[in-house]
């Protein structure tokens, strides 16, 4: 009978040992996992602080006297760069009008499909890109000016 309270007592022993072993394991894996997600939070932030500031860049070129950029691109920049931004609720429709114009312009051709059309073909898909244009311009321009400054103040669109 005492052997089998020594071998109960042992394997009781060896299982305490084990759980405490699991348990250490676990809390250490808790913060393992507790820093990598505030190093994924810190890194989020930092893409939306360069997005932002590179939204700052792009919609004060679109401003500029010197016409650095196209209405066009400046949406489809502005477009693909809001889309990794968590903007805040009031904050979405100053890039509204940006997505709008992108998705109306994204048939249009760019970069070597661009240069693979013909003269007649490119005055074609010129002529109807500045006739969207057109139809953004007062809308566009009024949302880069906000974004310019810090793209957090009041909205200039609504979102319905």
């Amino acid at each position: 009978m005492n052997t089998w309270i020594l071998l109960a007592s042992a394997v009781t022993a060896v299982l305490a040992v084990y759980a405490a072993w699991l348990a250490a394991r676990l809390f250490q894996q808790g913060r393992q996992r507790k820093k990598r997600l505030a190093e994924l939070e810190q890194q989020k932030q930092q893409t939306q602080q360069h997005c932002r500031k590179s939204i700052r860049i792009i919609a004060n070129a679109l401003l500029s006297d010197n016409q650095e950029i196209t209405l066009t691109e400046a949406a489809m920049r502005i477009s693909v760069l809001s889309t990794q931004l968590e903007p805040e609720e009031l904050e979405q429709g100053n890039y509204l009008v940006f997505n709008q114009l992108a998705a109306a312009t994204a048939h249009i051709p760019i970069l070597d499909e661009w240069k693979k059309l013909k003269k007649g073909e490119k005055l074609k898909f010129d002529k109807e890109r500045q006739e969207i244009e057109q139809q953004y311009r007062e809308l566009a321009f009024a949302a880069a000016r906000v974004l310019g400054r810090d793209g957090k103040h009041q909205p200039l669109f609504y979102s319905a």
